[in-house]
């Protein structure tokens, strides 16, 4: 009735229209630097593309690219590499993480200046972190090996990333050390949005630092938490210049993961389709995670 009497303007009716005319550019910038590369990678990834061997063409081969890349031992071991540096390093990014954020939660001194402390990693430059860190780790001038010697906790100086067994665990302390503060701020933001009756409450009910942890903090923070585990996850997944710059995967693929095979598939053999190839499995892994996740949070919210 108040409709009738009151017809609404002709443009409200057609609010649909005009909200999908507003966000079109945008879908179409997201359509033309997200899908249109997707899917070029995913087209050249079913074709023979060698850099080197320009007279053989662009053959569409089917899934011959597929097949050579996973019947390649260093694919397997490059994927295991994979999934070990994102489990270890987002691990400690994490346990480092929230330590610090309880620790610059609580009421001490100068919190504000060990806040921009902590950040330090985090804004410093990526190559300026793991050039530092190759310093450091140096087999002949490297300071962690004068500090070990001299504390007499090893007998001479060692190779760090020189070495079979030490490079990859070397390359994980430090990306997850540049890293670590992200997970602090977050960690740290949540923190701060939990309301303090609820510490005084149990309190009162008896509950000691432990209880007043595991039943109030992490169920608290538990939806930010799980946000920064996927996001470091994604990131720690796709990081290519700590490893690359540190070890360029060496020795002997003791460090490799699917990022540097990707790199030097691509530009040190040239061979782009199997490069192509690697790209769309490490997408189909991520993409999977993602999926996970997704599936996690419904469940959580329909409890």
């Amino acid at each position: 009735m108040i409709n009738d009497m009151n017809p609404l303007p002709r443009w409200r009716k057609n609010e649909k229209r005009i909200g999908f005319l507003l966000v079109m550019p945008a879908l179409l910038i997201l359509g033309f630097v997200i899908i249109y590369p997707l899917g070029l990678n995913i087209f050249m990834s079913f074709q023979k593309i060698v850099l080197t061997k320009p007279q053989l063409g662009t053959p569409f081969i089917g899934i011959e690219n597929y097949q050579k890349v996973l019947s390649d031992e260093i694919f397997w071991r490059s994927a295991g590499h994979t999934v070990l540096w994102v489990m270890c390093s987002v691990s400690i990014q994490i346990i480092l993480g929230l330590g610090a954020a309880l620790l610059l939660n609580a009421p001490i001194k100068f919190r504000g200046v060990l806040r921009g402390i902590i950040l330090i990693p985090w804004v410093t430059p990526g190559v300026v972190a793991a050039l530092n860190w190759r310093w450091m780790l140096d087999g002949q001038m490297g300071i962690i090996n004068k500090i070990l010697v001299n504390a007499q906790i090893i007998e001479k100086p060692i190779a760090w990333l020189g070495q079979y067994s030490t490079a990859f665990p070397a390359v994980i302390v430090a990306h997850a050390w540049k890293n670590f503060p992200f997970s602090m701020l977050m960690l740290l933001a949540a923190l701060q949005t939990i309301p303090k009756y609820l510490y005084e409450a149990a309190e009162i009910d008896g509950a000691n630092q432990i209880h007043k942890f595991l039943h109030i903090t992490m169920p608290e923070i538990w939806p930010t938490l799980s946000l920064t585990v996927l996001l470091t996850s994604i990131w720690t997944f796709n990081n290519f210049d700590t490893i690359w710059l540190m070890t360029e995967g060496g020795p002997s693929h003791a460090s490799e993961i699917l990022t540097t095979m990707v790199y030097k598939t691509a530009f040190q053999a040239f061979n782009l389709g199997e490069a192509s190839s690697l790209a769309v499995l490490m997408f189909i892994m991520l993409l999977g995670l993602v999926i996970v996740y997704g599936r996690l949070m419904v469940k959580r919210e329909v409890k």
